[in-house]
């Protein structure tokens, strides 16, 4: 570590201060995104886990990567599941 002034040690606590209220921010946000979850389940039965993949697919915008992945795994699914 290289906090050789005050000035320096100033500008540490200062970025130390912003990242944890970053930090906080987050954690807000993600108790937001948990509330959203909650109501998609309860009023839609949506589960969690499902909307939270649509989410990143969303997010993302790779569906169609997503779905050429999909239609892969089932079909060596049924190539090898069908066989005895």
């Amino acid at each position: 570590m290289i906090i050789t002034t005050d000035e320096d040690r100033a500008k540490v606590q200062a970025y130390l201060k912003q990242a944890a209220l970053a930090m906080l921010r987050v954690k807000e946000e993600q108790a937001g995104l948990n509330d959203i979850l909650q109501i998609l389940k309860e009023q839609y039965e949506i589960k969690p886990p499902l909307a939270r993949k649509v989410i990143k697919i969303m997010d993302k915008g790779n569906m169609p990567e997503i779905q050429e992945a999909n239609d892969n795994l089932a079909d060596l699914y049924n190539m090898v599941a069908n066989r005895g």
